[in-house]
């Protein structure tokens, strides 16, 4: 008798422990947590420096088949880049140098004068006053594969550039030579000799 109630009463016990995990490992298992996951984000949602053409833009507007060209002897080639069609370094035996660029980008990218003075900043030269940049304006009148342009000399302390501005009917192109000033003067007939080379290939207005 005494026997039977101790295995009686281990065997309750037992049950009512097991009774009791059960529903605690239930509970476990149901338990789900969902975490919401964050995309990356993409290159267009990175912010941009101010003033800056949208990349997708500059891409569709610096298409390299657009025009072709052929460069000078001595001009090292830099490779193009995103919004670079065309991209060369040129060096002298004294170890100056000078970079050239291709570049194209939609509109006028705010107007010849306000072009040609942010290039003077970039040499640390003065800004020209409106009066200045239209007395100036006439003697800079270039062509650059049949088609009206303007070549830009300008010089720093320094840095000088040497820029073409070639308007078309929906962008502008803008070919620049920007390096130590004795170069880039060395440099202006070979400049000039490669503007000469570029041949447009645009559609056909109806």
């Amino acid at each position: 008798m005494i026997n039977w109630t101790r295995t009686s009463c281990l065997s309750a016990l037992a049950g009512i422990l097991l009774a009791a995990s059960l529903p605690a490992c239930k509970k476990q298992e149901i338990t789900v947590s969902e975490v919401p996951t964050s995309s990356a984000p993409s290159a267009s949602q990175s912010p941009l420096p101010p003033n800056h053409p949208p990349i997708n833009e500059t891409a569709k507007t610096a298409p390299q088949q657009e025009c072709s060209w052929t460069a000078p002897e001595g001009w090292e080639d830099a490779g193009a880049t995103a919004m670079r069609a065309g991209n060369w370094i040129v060096r002298d035996s004294s170890g100056n140098s000078a970079e050239i660029t291709a570049m194209a980008f939609a509109g006028d990218v705010g107007g010849d004068f306000a072009n040609v003075n942010r290039w003077l900043s970039q040499i640390g030269a003065a800004p020209m006053t409106q009066e200045d940049f239209a007395a100036r304006r006439n003697g800079w009148s270039f062509s650059v594969g049949n088609r009206p342009a303007l070549l830009v000399p300008l010089q720093g302390k320094s840095e000088a550039i040497l820029a073409a501005i070639v308007p078309l009917p929906d962008r502008t192109w803008f070919f620049k030579m920007k390096g130590e000033k004795s170069l880039v003067e060395k440099q202006r007939p070979s400049f000039e000799s490669f503007l000469q080379t570029i041949s447009w290939h645009l559609p056909k207005t109806p």
